[in-house]
């Protein structure tokens, strides 16, 4: 066998220094890639403005400590209320407590956890079980997805099954915002075909304004987030005004804290069903 000579080593050499180079180049195309797709089909420039949006409102830490939150869902319509509803919630246990009226004036007073879905209402005073149970429970666990979302929404920009488009800015008045885009994942949630379009302020890097759309080509309802906040470090707009229309949505008697009111979430006794 003949050895092999100075050439054909040099030859050897470049041959393996250019199909590392090769490999090189398709591990950092690949890295691209998935960098620009990101979490769950997000765009990085959306993901980092979500980022900025929480640290502006206190940062993960505050939010995480939260362990107890309190509040009213007021809606007003023409200047009238039209809706009040009592909402508690423990976010370690999942134990809540929701009290309100229904369409017909009838008190409800509903206590559930939001992880088992099972717990027990009473409906003006009486305790009710069977189908009108079922059926209180469901419209109560609808309540929590629902007011809380519309309360917490920034907080829950990152949830998994969420994904965000940067769309660009956009000009509303005399203000520049930057604008994402948050749709979700099939089976998320209550509503996973709604739209949801967040205006961010550049400076302050709070959500001043959404459009919501009920799915896709759906005209959007947009809603004018103000009167910001802080409680216990935790930032929250307590007013939504919808633009052309005489309705707001206020969050009122907000509480935050760590520690959860002893048997706030325990079912009153004694009280009869029928």
């Amino acid at each position: 066998m003949k050895p092999s000579s100075c050439s054909d080593r040099r030859t050897h050499a470049f041959a393996l220094l250019a199909l590392m180079l090769l490999l090189a180049n398709m591990m950092m195309g690949c890295r691209s890639q998935s960098e620009e797709v990101g979490l769950n089909g997000s765009d990085p420039r959306a993901v980092r403005i979500a980022e900025q949006v929480v640290t502006a409102l206190g940062g993960w830490e505050a939010y995480r400590a939260m362990r107890y939150l309190s509040f009213h869902f007021v809606v007003e319509r023409d200047s009238q209320v039209t809706a009040d509803w009592g909402h508690d919630w423990d976010r370690d246990t999942g134990d809540y407590r929701l009290e309100g009226k229904d369409d017909k004036g009838e008190e409800l007073l509903v206590f559930f956890n939001v992880k088992t879905k099972q717990g027990q209402g009473f409906k003006g005073g009486r305790l009710v079980g069977g189908e009108e149970q079922q059926a209180l429970l469901e419209g109560a666990y609808g309540r929590f997805i629902n007011d809380t979302y519309w309360l917490l929404m920034p907080y829950k920009l990152r949830d998994p099954g969420v994904t965000l488009r940067f769309e660009g800015e956009e000009m509303v008045g005399r203000q520049t915002y930057e604008v994402i885009r948050l749709t979700f994942a099939p089976n998320f949630g209550l509503r996973p075909n709604d739209i949801y379009r967040a205006f961010v302020d550049p400076a302050t890097r709070r959500i001043h304004r959404w459009e919501y759309m009920a799915e896709s080509g759906a005209p959007p309802r947009p809603a004018w987030w103000n009167q910001w906040k802080d409680f216990n470090g935790v930032k929250l707009a307590t007013e939504r005004r919808f633009e052309g229309r005489n309705v707001r949505f206020l969050f009122t008697h907000i509480v935050v804290a760590r520690d959860v009111p002893p048997g706030l979430f325990s079912p009153p006794k004694g009280v009869a069903m029928r």
